[in-house]
């Protein structure tokens, strides 16, 4: 087997591993390299091994995109800040606290306290401080920090719906795509954590089809954007897990819009299935587990996802599996009814 090294064309790159390395993975986690693993990584600096939590919760293939290409999509709380002293002395690193008084900052050689009054100016790179050029070390070492990088999170696995996603949130969502008001604001990018739970919120502006969340086919009026999206979409998973998390619950014209009348009544189904061709199944409604995105309104099936949109909100539906065994895909479809549901993320949780 060999993969190319060295600085190569990205796109290149990731399909080679993806064919080659990737499958190797799940043959390969030895105790022993990945201890040795581990040292190289803490040589190369702190906030490496800062991050291993955050990183280890997703699939080896989206986290060997993460590894050899830091800068593809950073974390906000992870970018390298530039401050310059008023006495001249540079410092980079990523901002650990700040207060009124002080800034703290983290980088391989350890915290520093700055005082505000000291900093002459401050630039935020929006790169990360995780080095480049992990490619170099080839099939056989890569496939043993993937193994290590994984090994910190043994809980959760976020899912990749690159594949699934089928909406831009810059635009309009709902009534119309022009009416950039009717859509999900929201506040960060990256990995964030909610009820304990970690997700990844996707940057349209950084995702290669330009869409960001899950909106399937619904509304009132045969003339809304929102009945345009496909009524169905898959996504794979390839883990054994006991509960699904999804992010969202929320849709356009969902509880309290419409009334009671329109209470109760299915929004999507859920469709688990697994490596042996059986299925499990669950159907979530309108005021259950779903609620408008617009406003706040509370519905007993799911939960407020705090502090991650600007305006409206987000909710997480915990969905828990009876059925043992590797679960292969997801399929989520919307019933086309009045409302047009929306899912953001979903972690596995094992």
């Amino acid at each position: 087997m060999h993969l190319p090294v060295g600085k190569v064309e990205a796109g290149a790159y990731y399909a080679a591993y993806e064919r080659e390395a990737v499958p190797l993975l799940a043959r390969a986690r030895r105790g022993g390299l990945l201890l040795e693993q581990r040292a190289k990584v803490r040589a190369r600096g702190r906030d490496v091994e800062v991050r291993r939590g955050r990183l280890g919760a997703h699939a080896p293939a989206d986290l060997l995109i993460a590894v050899i290409d830091p800068n593809r999509e950073v974390d906000p709380s992870f970018h390298a800040w530039n401050i310059v002293k008023k006495n001249g002395e540079v410092l980079a690193g990523v901002i650990a606290q700040e207060n009124t008084a002080s800034v703290q900052l983290r980088n391989q050689a350890g915290a520093f306290e700055i005082p505000k009054d000291q900093i002459a100016t401050r630039e935020n790179t929006h790169r990360s401080l995780m080095p480049e050029g992990f490619e170099a070390l080839g099939a056989e070492n890569l496939r043993d920090l993937m193994a290590f990088l994984n090994a910190s999170e043994t809980r959760f696995r976020i899912l990749n719906l690159a594949d699934a996603y089928t909406a831009d949130t810059r635009h309009g969502l709902f009534g119309s795509d022009s009416n950039t008001k009717d859509t999900i604001y929201t506040k960060k990018f990256g990995t964030v954590t909610a009820e304990g739970v970690p997700f990844t919120l996707m940057d349209p502006q950084k995702s290669v089809s330009g869409s960001s969340v899950i909106v399937l086919k619904g509304g009132p009026d045969a003339k809304d954007f929102s009945k345009t999206f496909p009524q169905r979409v898959e996504v794979p998973v390839n883990i054994e897990a006991r509960k699904l998390h999804l992010l969202g619950g929320v849709g356009g014209w969902a509880w309290p819009f419409g009334g009671s009348e329109n209470k109760d009544k299915p929004v999507m189904k859920v469709i688990a299935t697994y490596a042996d061709g059986q299925t499990e199944d669950f159907v979530l409604k309108n005021g259950v587990e779903f609620a408008d995105y617009v406003g706040t309104a509370e519905v007993p099936g799911s939960k407020l996802a705090k502090d991650l949109v600007s305006r409206g909100q987000l909710r997480i539906i915990t969905l828990e599996l009876k059925k043992k065994g590797a679960i292969t895909k997801l399929t989520l479809e919307s019933t086309d009814s009045l409302v047009a549901p929306v899912i953001v993320a979903i972690t596995a949780e094992k």
